[in-house]
């Protein structure tokens, strides 16, 4: 689990390490934007369903290697805490882009 939730000075880039079993990213509540990727694996991106050091689930989206996924958080209580992450074969780096 990658815990951001004390990051408070915007924009802010984070990158970690992933394998093929999903990772969690635990957001600031400031964060209204984020960008998502991986300059050399392709990556899983859920929101919905997933749990930290689990088996990415059936709804899930696919980031191609060497680009971002741009995604835009909700507000109030439809705001998701944490989202997960991880490589759709072996490992590498992530990254996660916070801004507001």
């Amino acid at each position: 689990m990658e815990n951001l939730k004390s990051v408070n000075v915007f924009p802010h880039v984070h990158s970690f390490d992933v394998d093929t079993n999903l990772t969690g990213v635990q957001l600031p509540s400031e964060a209204r934007f984020l960008e998502i990727g991986s300059e050399d694996k392709t990556l899983y991106f859920v929101q919905n369903g997933g749990t930290d050091g689990g088996a990415p689930p059936t709804h899930k989206a696919f980031i191609p290697a060497g680009n971002l996924l741009p995604v835009r958080l909700g507000i109030g209580m439809q705001r998701a805490k944490t989202i997960y992450v991880a490589a759709k074969t072996g490992t590498g780096r992530a990254v996660v882009i916070l801004s507001e």
